[in-house]
């Protein structure tokens, strides 16, 4: 009976995605997870910078230069747009039947917001681009995105990563348990 409730408990495991902003240039990344995603369920990850600079008056300001209650306005618009966006990918997800959930990381800094991510929802089973898909090529054998080789290097070694680039897998860090 425990082999069966393994197996269960695999089959039931989430498949974090990564995607950016743009939904036209991640999905593909996004297609070659959910055709390669077996049956399990889906977490459409989005890390979200809040905006350092505000605009106003036909210029940007330091946020920290303009008042408290327009950044906050203005940071409030920004999320309310990423959620849209989370909200897209998930529209292509059920367009292809697959159960998913969305995910917004707040961090200054994409690489360490999934390295994070990873860590804080012990997450076994990880899915982002390899490089921008302009830099692909059918030859193309490594990570060519900084981003990317940033997290395979600092995320938690329990956490099998396939990175992706225009539909194609590009390179798989496997399990360590070290």
């Amino acid at each position: 009976m425990e082999k069966e409730e393994e197996a269960a408990a695999v089959m039931e495991e989430i498949i974090y995605v990564a995607v950016g902003r743009e939904t036209a240039k991640n999905k593909s990344n996004l297609t070659w997870a959910i055709d390669n995603s077996q049956g399990n369920k889906i977490c459409i990850v989005l890390v979200h910078q809040p905006p350092h600079m505000i605009p106003l008056l036909g210029t940007r300001f330091d946020a920290a230069t303009v008042d408290e209650e327009l950044v906050k306005s203005y940071r409030e618009k920004q999320k309310a747009k990423t959620e849209k966006i989370l909200d897209e990918y998930l529209r292509i997800c059920l367009k292809k039947g697959v159960h998913a959930e969305k995910l917004c990381v707040d961090m200054d800094s994409i690489e360490k917001g999934i390295v994070k991510m990873i860590h804080e929802n012990k997450v076994r089973k990880f899915i982002m681009g390899a490089a921008a898909d302009k830099h692909y090529s059918t030859k193309m054998e490594e990570l060519r995105s900084r981003k990317a080789i940033f997290v395979c290097q600092h995320a938690s070694p329990t956490c099998c990563i396939r990175f992706i680039c225009k539909g194609h897998l590009i390179h798989t860090r496997l399990l360590s348990f070290q």
